[in-house]
């Protein structure tokens, strides 16, 4: 009898096809029915039944380790490192597993395998700032805070989303300053961060203080100072321990941003940009405006004295409110007499009750002086009152106010310009 050879060499490698084809549409098969399980059945046993059809699947592996470890009841430690350690040996590629195992390993105490499988999450993906976190609070549950601020410090190199979280964790773990700002980023927007941080802090030591007006001096002089705006919120801030320091450093910031009033950085007026020459910063010694239905506030240029800048206030004559909307911050306080003053001009104010200033200490809501009011259409006149300031420095508001009118025919309408405030010692 004689045999085909070639025949039966077809005939082989067909069957090995067919077999090849039975075996890899079971692996499929087995593979989608553990995908069933994992993404419809919730919870863990969706998980359970996945492994069962498909048990060399790192991810099922990982995702149960996470589920027994976490679990708020039913949690095991001990078949979550299990799972979380058969990842790992299954991809030890990856990161993610690494950094959940070396959770599950600081949970059960187990401190040398935790950092042993920080350090490899480390390795896989040295960029994550998530991982630096993890293992600074490590350390920082295992007593050693050196290392943990060195942790922070790599955290904060690599994701400065962590800054706020890293400033709580390092307050409320007792880190002084002085060792804060040693591993703090040395960047514009991070320094602004950790200055705005603790000048927020209502009960700072001396010591604290003092570190951050170093900050803030090395923040000024650098090649990137802060903008006026970035500025603002430490100088307000420091206003409420320091107003006199506060003012200094907002002359300073004013400066290094190309911005100067020379009668308010020699005392010879106390209000910040009186003749309205300066653009408006909104900062916590400058004009602040508060919008509202029945007036527009406007800076205006040519409308002042002489063609000058002036304040305009426009009424529309919807209602009869009150108006406080115009008030700027100052330092009173030497326990002589000093003068208000400002210029302004008005046309066809409606009311009975005209707008007026009035200066009112911040902390009592005591009012030092008050204006004459402006009334009706008069031209450019000249305003001034004298008072007894406190014999120490205190914070001040400045306002420009109206109180309403009690008759019948009482909206309020018209326009008033102000020019050249002052209030200033004699």
């Amino acid at each position: 009898m004689q045999v085909d050879f070639q025949k039966t060499a077809h005939l082989a490698a067909r069957v090995a096809l067919i077999l090849l084809m039975i075996g890899t549409g079971w692996d499929v098969f087995q593979r989608l029915v553990a995908q069933h399980f994992a993404d419809e059945e919730a919870g863990i046993d969706g998980i359970s039944k996945a492994l069962t059809w498909e048990p060399d699947y790192p991810d099922y592996h990982f995702r149960y380790g996470l589920a027994m470890r976490d679990l708020p009841s039913g949690q095991d430690l001990a078949l979550a490192e299990k799972s979380l350690e058969r990842a790992v040996d299954l991809n030890p590629f990856a990161w993610r597993y690494w950094i959940e195992l070396a959770r599950c390993y600081d949970l059960r105490q187990n401190r040398v395998s935790a950092e042993k499988a920080y350090l490899k999450a480390i390795e896989l993906n040295p960029r994550s700032g998530e991982f630096y976190w993890r293992v600074a609070n490590s350390h920082l549950r295992w007593g050693e805070r050196e290392r943990a601020l060195e942790e922070i410090g790599s955290t904060l190199k690599w994701d400065r989303s962590f800054r706020s979280q890293a400033l709580d964790l390092l307050k409320r773990s007792e880190f002084p300053l002085e060792e804060i700002e040693k591993i703090w980023p040395s960047d514009q927007n991070s320094q602004l961060h950790l200055i705005n941080y603790f000048v927020s802090n209502p009960v700072q030591s001396p010591e604290e203080r003092g570190l951050l007006s170093d900050c803030w001096t090395k923040l000024l002089l650098s090649e990137s100072p802060p903008s006026i705006a970035q500025g603002s919120f430490y100088v307000g801030q420091l206003s409420r321990a320091a107003p006199l320091e506060a003012r200094d450093q907002w002359i300073r910031l004013l400066r290094i941003n190309g911005v100067e009033d020379a009668d308010y950085e020699t005392l010879n007026n106390q209000v910040w940009n009186g003749h309205f020459e300066t653009e408006l910063f909104n900062g916590p010694f400058d004009w602040q405006f508060q919008p509202s239905d029945n007036s527009e506030i406007t800076r205006v240029r040519g409308e002042g004295l002489g063609g000058s800048t002036a304040l305009r206030i426009d009424f529309r004559g919807i209602d009869n409110s009150a108006f406080s909307n115009v008030r700027v911050n100052l330092l009173t306080g030497t326990g002589g007499n000093s003068s208000l003053s400002f210029k302004a001009r008005s046309r066809d104010i409606s009311s009975d009750e005209g707008l007026y200033f009035q200066i009112i200490e911040s902390a009592t809501g005591r009012v030092l002086v008050e204006s004459t009011k402006i009334l009706g259409t008069t031209p450019w006149t000249d305003y001034e009152e004298c008072f007894r300031t406190p014999a120490e420095p205190m914070f001040a508001q400045l306002e420009l106010r109206r109180n309403p009118s009690q008759k019948i025919d009482n909206r309020l309408s018209g326009t008033v310009w102000i020019d050249e405030v002052s209030v200033r010692d004699y």
